[in-house]
């Protein structure tokens, strides 16, 4: 690939995730949630129940953050706290229905957004698109793993 390539990828990356964050920012508002909110529910969806100290790595957030986070979240009746099964000093974190349907509902939009995307590509371009993509996360990966 030729150098101006190469730059022309990484602006298409950087235009691809600041569109992504304008999406997450513009729901979270109109949710009347904060970015670290809907994030937050984003993990939960994604891995399950969580420990608070576990959000606070997935957000990268203190410890102090994470509460009024979740006290915000519990509040508005979006995620539950239960005592941990194996750790009596510390609680689960979890979806309610509440907060299930709320984080599907972005999460729609933004698979209908991706899936248009790739209805537009010919069939024969999407297996190399996908594989840049798996590509692309490693390599991002390996990066953060070696910090």
């Amino acid at each position: 690939m030729t150098a101006a390539g190469s730059h022309e990828m990484g602006t298409l990356a950087r235009s691809f995730l600041r569109s992504v964050d304008q999406y997450r920012d513009r729901e979270a508002q109109a949710l009347g949630l904060d970015h670290s909110g809907l994030l937050c529910l984003g993990h939960l969806l994604n891995d399950g129940a969580m420990t608070p100290s576990g959000i606070a790595e997935q957000l990268g957030l203190t410890s102090a953050s994470v509460t009024a986070l979740l006290d915000r979240l519990s509040a508005a009746g979006l995620i539950r706290r239960r005592p941990h099964p194996d750790d009596r000093r510390s609680v689960l974190v979890s979806l309610t229905a509440a907060g299930t349907r709320l984080i599907r509902r972005v999460y729609v939009g933004m698979a209908d957004a991706v899936t248009e995307a790739r209805d537009a590509l010919p069939a024969e371009h999407r297996c190399s698109v996908e594989t840049f993509l798996e590509l692309a996360t490693e390599a991002m990966r390996s990066r953060t793993r070696a910090t």
